[in-house]
């Protein structure tokens, strides 16, 4: 390979479209446009037929039983050609099996490590492997990786980082050579907490969502509401979402004899909890849960919306947000946001600046702001504009893949 040929990124990934980013394909078509070559490999058998706009070539890894034999074949032949490295992923997936519930799954990584070593990574000339960090794909990052020699990289989502799993993770993060982060509070939790007893810890960048703006065209005309208001909500129906305190601070308003539909794109375990409760609270006529919708029609939702809603806690058992995609998709539209003081919110939302910020489980506080945000038409108009323009100066996913392709370059992996 010549000084004049771009570095080539093995991207690994669990599925594409990648459900949990929905930008992510967005971002592919840029960082390409900047002249970098990507080959994506994903572990399961997923429908990319409508991602035509992007170069790179998507390659499946998912597992059967031809491809279990092709594994243990090529794993003898890489034990033949590459003996240090091969030893050492061996002794890494070792290492790795001692301590995980599903050694089967940890062997299966290994194997899926190996073809993509052979199959994709040396012909292709791959120059930098890099990864999400949920487990199976961490897993098969590695060990490609101590099998290739190359050195791999991780972008940790707050799913990774704030659940059962993540000691699990940690592990295989510890060997990446950079970790990108959606917010600086991620980024302190994995160096305070994760990485804190940990002797080699990789550079961790901090690097916010990044919002296409040529989807999300500014509602200029900035309309007063007028009842019935419309309220929205999107995201997974999960605790941690505190979308059972946006319930208890509407059924304030509707007593105080406000008039509104208050809508929830998403699904989850929470479902059933949700919908008995607003029964309880008898809203049952102003509320409809959704379900999961298309991109577009989500976005369609979005945009016709009065006030975008939303009050994430820290659950119990330490699941959490980060900054919630929804919050500057919505900014980026002109919906004025409600949310709650926690995790990396204040990064985005500047309290009575770019949107409003309460504290988390306070119905009558977040009632208060929703109140004020439908009823208060001039502090309404000046959120909406400030937010936007926090959206095109910091957020833009334009100016976010450059400065990431930007790092890159100046690390040396492209």
């Amino acid at each position: 390979m010549t000084e004049q040929e771009p570095r080539k990124i093995c991207v690994i990934l669990n599925e594409f479209p990648v459900s949990e980013e929905p930008g992510f394909s967005d971002q592919i078509e840029l960082l390409e446009k900047m002249g970098n070559f990507l080959h994506i490999i994903v572990l399961k058998n997923t429908d990319h037929s409508s991602i035509s706009r992007i170069n790179a070539e998507i390659k499946s890894l998912a597992f059967s039983p031809v491809r279990l034999f092709q594994g243990l074949g090529t794993l003898a032949l890489m034990l033949i050609i590459t003996p240090v490295n091969s030893v050492k992923a061996l002794c890494l997936m070792l290492k790795i099996l001692i301590c995980s519930r599903h050694p089967l799954t940890v062997l299966k990584n290994c194997l899926q490590a190996v073809l993509a070593v052979n199959e994709d990574i040396i012909p292709l000339e791959i120059t930098h492997i890099h990864s999400e960090a949920f487990t199976e794909t961490a897993r098969v990052a590695v060990f490609a990786s101590v099998f290739s020699g190359l050195k791999v990289s991780f972008t940790v989502l707050p799913i990774n980082l704030y659940c059962r799993k993540c000691r699990e993770t940690a592990v295989l993060l510890a060997r990446g050579n950079f970790i990108f982060t959606l917010s600086a509070y991620d980024r302190k939790h994995l160096g305070e907490d994760i990485f804190k007893n940990k002797l080699r810890k990789p550079v961790i960048v901090s690097l916010p969502p990044g919002v296409n703006l040529n989807n999300f065209t500014f509602n200029k005309k900035m309309n007063i509401p007028h009842e019935p208001f419309k309220l929205i909500t999107i995201g997974s129906l999960k605790r941690k979402k505190g979308i059972h305190t946006v319930l208890q601070a509407l059924k304030l308003l509707k007593d105080r004899g406000m008039s509104f539909t208050y809508r929830i794109i998403g699904e989850g375990e929470e479902k059933d909890n949700l919908e008995a409760l607003v029964k309880t609270l008898g809203l049952d006529g102003s509320v409809v849960f959704c379900g999961n919708l298309s991109r577009q029609k989500t976005i369609n939702e979005l945009r016709v919306s009065d006030l975008f809603v939303i009050a994430p806690e820290i659950t119990t058992d330490g699941d959490r947000d980060s900054i919630p995609m929804a919050i500057l998709e919505s900014m980026a539209l002109g919906v004025p946001v409600v949310a709650t003081r926690i995790t990396g919110m204040p990064e985005v939302i500047e309290d009575e600046e770019t949107g409003i910020l309460v504290p988390p489980s306070e119905p009558e506080q977040l009632a208060a702001a929703c109140q004020s945000l439908l009823q208060e038409p001039e502090n309404r108009q000046l959120i909406i504009v400030k937010a936007r323009l926090f959206v095109e100066g910091s957020c833009d996913l334009l100016i976010q893949t450059r400065r990431l392709s930007d790092f890159l370059q100046k690390s040396g992996i492209i």
